[in-house]
C-alpha cells in the first residue's frame, strides 16, 4: 500500500468528503460543490466568469440573454445571479431556468452527458425568443442543453447562441 502525504481531489458528494476527512491527510477539494466545505477547497471566481460571459454576448449584439444551470447548485446559482444582474443592468431582459426539484445529486455522480431534466429543459428552450445568447453553469450542461436543441430543432447558434464555462476538454469535444 502506497503512503500518500496529500490528496487534490475533486468531491463530488457528501458521501466522499466523509471518508476523505477520515482519512487524516491533507485534502484540497477542487470541484467546491459543497457549502461550508471541512476540506480546504479551491473555488472559481463565479462573478468573474458571469461577467466575462454576458461582456462576451454583448460585444456580439445579444440583446436578449437567459441563464441555464443547475439550480440548488452552489457554483451554479451564483453564476447565474450575476449574470441576471449584468443583463438586468445592461436593460436587457434575462430568462432564468427554473429546474427546481429537478436536479439531484446525479447530475453529479454520474456526470454524464444525459438530459434528466430533458422535458422541462425542452419547454423552456421553446419559450425563449430568439435569436438569445444562453450561458450555461459548465461545460456539462452547456452539452446537454445543445442535446436538447438539437433535438428541437433549434439552431445553434443561430437561433440559441450558448456558452459553457470551465474548458472541460473531453465536454468540449462533443458535437
Amino acid at each position: 500500500v502506497r503512503k500518500f502525504d496529500g490528496l487534490i481531489v475533486r468531491v463530488m458528494d457528501d458521501a466522499t468528503a466523509d471518508v476523505l476527512r477520515k482519512a487524516r491527510r491533507p485534502v484540497v477539494d477542487t470541484y467546491g460543490r459543497i457549502d461550508n466545505n471541512p476540506l480546504s477547497s479551491v473555488r472559481l471566481d463565479d462573478a468573474a466568469i458571469s461577467e466575462v460571459a454576458f461582456k462576451c454576448f454583448a460585444e456580439h449584439h445579444y440583446h436578449a440573454f437567459a441563464y441555464c444551470g443547475f439550480p440548488g447548485v452552489r457554483f451554479s446559482d451564483a453564476r447565474g445571479e450575476v449574470f441576471a444582474s449584468f443583463a438586468e443592468k445592461a436593460g436587457a431582459a434575462v430568462s432564468l431556468y427554473d429546474g427546481k426539484g429537478l436536479v439531484t445529486d446525479k447530475f453529479f455522480r454520474d456526470e454524464k452527458t444525459d438530459v434528466l431534466d430533458a422535458a422541462a429543459l425542452s419547454a423552456w428552450l421553446k419559450k425563449l425568443p430568439k435569436p438569445i445568447a444562453l450561458f450555461c453553469c459548465n461545460d456539462l450542461r452547456a452539452v446537454q442543453v445543445m442535446r436538447v436543441c438539437a433535438n428541437l430543432g433549434l439552431n445553434v447558434p443561430k437561433d440559441i447562441a450558448v456558452l459553457g464555462v470551465d474548458n472541460d476538454v473531453l465536454l468540449c469535444m462533443f458535437k
